[in-house]
């Protein structure tokens, strides 16, 4: 019996959705996909870790995710060699030894960033701004959510439908549901621009809804494995 056309073309749809390709993505195993005899198509299977590290930097220090979060931006949205270290030298640089041990005790200030971002040869801007205003961002922004007095910066890739997504320097990349992200988002964002260049309309931070990440609960019993610093701190609960 020939294969039905219509339902083979609505299964390679729906394949699509989650990375059909040759087959030679970096870092990606193959599943196949039988249709029907002598047809076989073949899909990218990332390993969950992969999937959660994907186009971030990770943090290294317990006070380095405002740093890992800029140079998540700057590595992966504008395609430039930075990463956490030299945006921590750009940032630290010229403070004394108090100030330096402030900083390790609680972590960067959305000013110290735009101070790296400018070092590194980027504008950047600090605004407040209301939650319906971040979908229609043009860029990735580096944002701070706020639980009690723990501060923590995470990269803010998009909105869409009930969720929001991040690059989260500690957990990888994570959703929120939009009422918990309204209650911890201390209402700031910072936009870093490269003078001269005009809004990416494709880059390797936006969303696709049809990319595994992980889920709110799943982030939350997950936040310290492996290699990830070791916080003191009280986490975010993503739920």
């Amino acid at each position: 019996m020939k294969p039905r056309t219509g339902i083979a073309a609505a299964l390679l749809t729906s394949l699509g959705c989650f990375g059909l390709h040759d087959g030679r993505a970096e870092g990606l195993a193959l599943d196949s996909v039988y249709l029907a005899p002598g047809r076989q198509f073949s899909k990218p299977v990332a390993s969950w870790r992969t999937v959660r590290r994907q186009n971030m930097v990770a943090q290294s220090k317990e006070y380095t995710c405002g740093a890992a979060s800029l140079a998540t931006i700057l590595k992966y949205y504008y395609e430039a060699p930075i990463g956490e270290e030299a945006v921590l030298n750009a940032a630290l640089g010229r403070l004394n030894a108090d100030e330096l041990a402030d900083r390790q005790e609680n972590g960067l200030s959305m000013e110290d960033l735009a101070t790296a971002a400018k070092r590194l040869g980027y504008a950047s801007a600090t605004l407040e701004l209301k939650f319906d205003k971040l979908s229609g961002l043009p860029m990735p922004v580096v944002v701070r959510l706020v639980q009690g007095d723990f501060k923590h910066f995470v990269v803010l890739r998009g909105v869409v439908g009930s969720r929001v997504f991040v690059a989260d320097p500690l957990r990888g990349n994570s959703r929120v549901a939009i009422p918990r992200f309204q209650r911890e988002w201390d209402g700031k964002i910072l936009a870093v621009v490269k003078p001269g260049q005009k809004p990416r309309t494709s880059h390797a931070l936006e969303v696709d809804p049809c990319w595994p990440v992980t889920p709110e609960v799943q982030a939350a019993r997950r936040d310290v494995v492996g290699a990830q610093p070791r916080v003191r701190r009280p986490l975010f609960r993503f739920d």
